[in-house]
């Protein structure tokens, strides 16, 4: 697999009904792929996914370019880890 961190069937699986979710989507994926091919993009998925995973272990890919993050505090950090590379909601 290109990441090590659980896709949406797992967090559909996990998520409860009061769970915080926050979403960390990567920028111009799609652009990045057209543009410098999918192997630049895959590096850039890889490389967000490393990021998060420093931080959380509850981390879902759940798209091609977005990410969920159940229960997670420490937004203001992770913001500043993927600067460039995501946006986190």
């Amino acid at each position: 697999p290109l990441t090590g961190i659980k896709n949406r069937l797992a967090f559909n699986a996990d998520k409860q009904e009061d769970d915080k979710i926050n979403y960390v989507t990567v920028i111009d994926l799609s652009t990045i792929n057209m543009e410098e091919g999918y192997d630049a993009g895959n590096e850039i998925i890889a490389r967000v996914s490393t990021i998060i995973e420093n931080f959380t272990e509850n981390a879902y890919r759940i798209t091609g370019s977005k990410f969920a993050i159940l229960n997670f505090e420490n937004i203001e950090q992770l913001k500043i880890a993927l600067k460039g590379l995501a946006t986190v909601e």
